[in-house]
């Protein structure tokens, strides 16, 4: 589809002179329609509640009411674009990202036609060319998927490490934090290097600012609740959160580009593991002496006296000789991880859930107490006899309106007053005009508004998604 689109548009056409917002916007819902049914054509099969053309009229909608925004018009063309694009991801994303056809319904080419379109009421000079719109709504879109596959695979990975709630979600958060941070301060280094050392650097920042964010979170609870071998479990996870045959890796593809993707049994993640382990154990012993806070041991630097769990001190990572291998090599890593990474001399089990307290031994009566049989004659005396609960009414007497006062009917235009007049959700919203609204975060962009109840329903469809209160 993206050669066939491309090739009928002219190369190098300046977008034409601005014309009213309402003409592109009927423009492109026809353009909208074409192309994106084509799009769902080919993944239809997979959705097991909603019909073809629902699919079409939901997705054609999100995108339309992404390119209704009045501050595009005023906005340069590369802001226009972006912010374009974000929005339209941002209600798709939110509402379909947890069905099945979701990374399978390529929309590229989509986006970079709509973008076209869009430019047409934009009033802003100089004025692009279409290779360059297409080119950066193309990027645009693909970073949007990358960052919510990225989000999904670290969640995934939370997940299959640590039990409780509220730990992953701190867990969670504190790997979101600090990985761009990793990132960055990798890319930024310029000393000569090859890209295993890079990638060490990368993964030892990440590990250490992660690990001591959770630790800090989880609070009086950190040792029971964040071990090693968690802590290791999680980390692997991320090499192939997806599974071995899975080409995806949480590990940033610019900094592994020549080695491939390190497999999950690197012996440099129990290592940084173990070292980050030793060094909180440190700091915690020494804390607990005033004199030896503010005496420095011999070649050693002095524990911060407010501050037991300070950050974690740099170790230096052995380095060892090592062939390159190529990427083509990934399927045979968990076998042979080749002559780039070492592999663990016997890894540790894989941590699937965070480590429970050993079961004491079960007394005779503990928690095997038999069930109290009812007498005979219960069914008899208790519960209504009308009551659609039954036998598990918990009615004394079946008196006549015990539990039976007829439900109120609604009235008869309460079909008007469903949803919420500003729910992005529009006809499919879940709430009411009572609801409060929450702005979508993305990116720390602002994006659509929905209102709780549809809210709440997408957050437990997809936990990472990020909101504030909107303020009518």
């Amino acid at each position: 589809m993206a050669h066939r689109l491309r090739s009928r548009n002219a190369r190098n056409v300046v977008v034409q002179q601005p014309r009213s917002a309402e003409q592109m916007l009927e423009t492109l819902h026809g353009i909208l329609y074409e192309d994106v049914g084509a799009g769902v054509h080919h993944v239809a099969a997979a959705e097991k509640t909603w019909s073809e053309s629902d699919m079409t009229k939901r997705i054609v909608r999100y995108i339309v009411k992404a390119a209704s925004a009045s501050d595009l018009l005023n906005l340069p063309w590369q802001e226009a674009v972006t912010k374009f694009v974000q929005s339209a991801m941002g209600s798709f994303s939110a509402s379909c990202q947890e069905k099945p056809w979701f990374y399978d319904l390529e929309l590229s080419d989509v986006f970079g036609r709509a973008s076209c379109e869009l430019l047409t009421s934009n009033k802003t000079r100089p004025r692009p060319d279409l290779d360059s719109v297409m080119e950066l709504a193309e990027m645009e879109y693909q970073s949007y998927l990358d960052q919510i596959l990225h989000n999904k695979a670290m969640w995934i990975s939370v997940e299959q490490s640590f039990v409780d709630a509220k730990v992953r979600q701190k867990v969670f958060t504190a790997l979101q934090k600090s990985y761009q941070v990793a990132l960055d301060m990798a890319i930024q280094d310029t000393r000569p290097m090859g890209e295993l050392p890079k990638l060490e650097g990368f993964m030892k920042k990440w590990m250490e600012d992660a690990l001591t964010r959770s630790w800090n979170a989880v609070n009086n609870e950190s040792e029971r609740l964040l071990t090693e071998r968690n802590s290791a479990s999680l980390f692997r996870k991320l090499m192939a959160p997806f599974g071995p045959d899975h080409p995806f890796s949480c590990v940033p593809g610019v900094l592994t580009q020549s080695i491939g993707r390190p497999p999950p049994n690197w012996a440099f993640i129990g290592q940084q593991v173990q070292s980050i382990f030793m060094s909180w154990q440190s700091q915690k012993s020494g804390g607990s002496s005033k004199k030896r806070r503010k005496t420095e041991g011999s070649g050693g630097e002095a524990i911060a006296e407010a501050a037991p769990l300070s950050p974690i001190e740099r170790t230096a990572a052995s380095r060892r000789r090592r062939n390159r291998r190529e990427p083509a090599d990934l399927g045979d890593e968990d076998e042979d991880v080749g002559a780039v990474f070492s592999a663990e001399e016997e890894e540790l089990p894989a941590a699937s859930e965070a480590e429970e307290p050993d079961a004491e031994e079960p007394l005779p009566d503990n928690g095997l107490l038999a069930k109290e049989e009812p007498p005979e004659d219960a069914d008899d005396e208790q519960g209504h006899p009308q009551c659609t609960s039954q036998e598990d009414c918990d009615a004394e007497e079946p008196l006549p309106d015990n539990g039976l006062l007829a439900k109120e009917e609604p009235p008869e235009d309460a079909d008007d007053e469903q949803g919420h007049p500003q729910c992005t959700s529009q006809e499919d919203c879940l709430g009411s005009p009572s609801d409060g609204l929450i702005r979508h975060i993305l990116k720390g962009n602002r994006g659509d508004c929905y209102c709780n109840t549809c809210w709440e329903d997408f957050r437990q469809q997809n936990a990472t998604l990020e909101g504030q209160p909107e303020v009518v």
